[in-house]
């Protein structure tokens, strides 16, 4: 019966507080989030990243529409003037190469970069930058825009779901944010 009883209490712990920290996990450890929130996020997409403008656009709706409530709005836009992300592809630099097949860049209002390219943001931040591959496969160049877009939006890489969008593989086959990513974006964008 003691046994029992230490089994219940433990469980009561772990729902209480377990999965709230669960629900968190893919978070930058600083929790760094646009400065400007995510209610009215605009977007730009460069002439160089043209080809992947209907993708984006599609990709955009997948994360205002997850079919759980979160507060983002998104809306692209003529110019980068002010933006919260700016959309652009190279052939490769110095992040894009090999399998890598895009990677998310954060600055402050003033345009200083944040953190060295390829890494997560150091402070809350006034926009990116979402560089592209441009030799990106169809299959893979929607899952890779969504996936950068929730870098954008605070999320880092996830270790324990393949399902997640935020999955750290190279492999983007998934297009929507699953309800754990909702449910970040909620935590931390209260």
């Amino acid at each position: 019966m003691k046994k029992l009883s230490h089994f219940v209490i433990i469980m009561v712990l772990f729902c209480l507080f377990g999965a709230s920290i669960k629900a968190v996990e893919n978070r930058f450890p600083n929790n760094a989030k646009f400065t400007r929130g995510v209610g009215n996020t605009c977007f730009w997409v460069s002439n160089s990243a043209s080809k992947y403008k209907a993708s984006i656009r599609t990709r955009a709706q997948n994360w205002m529409y997850t079919g759980y409530d979160n507060k983002i709005y998104m809306t692209e836009v003529s110019s980068n003037y002010a933006t919260h992300m700016d959309f652009y592809a190279k052939s490769s630099d110095s992040v894009i190469k090999g399998k890598v097949l895009g990677y998310t860049a954060y600055y402050d209002g003033n345009g200083n970069r944040l953190s060295p390219l390829g890494k997560g943001p150091s402070k809350n931040y006034f926009y990116t930058e979402i560089i592209l591959k441009t030799s990106v496969p169809t299959n893979d160049n929607k899952g890779t825009i969504a996936h950068e877009m929730g870098h954008a939006f605070g999320l880092a890489h996830t270790e324990t779901s393949k399902a997640r969008l935020m999955w750290h593989d190279t492999s983007r086959t998934r297009i929507t944010p699953a309800k754990q990513e909702n449910d970040i974006i909620n935590y931390l964008y209260k």
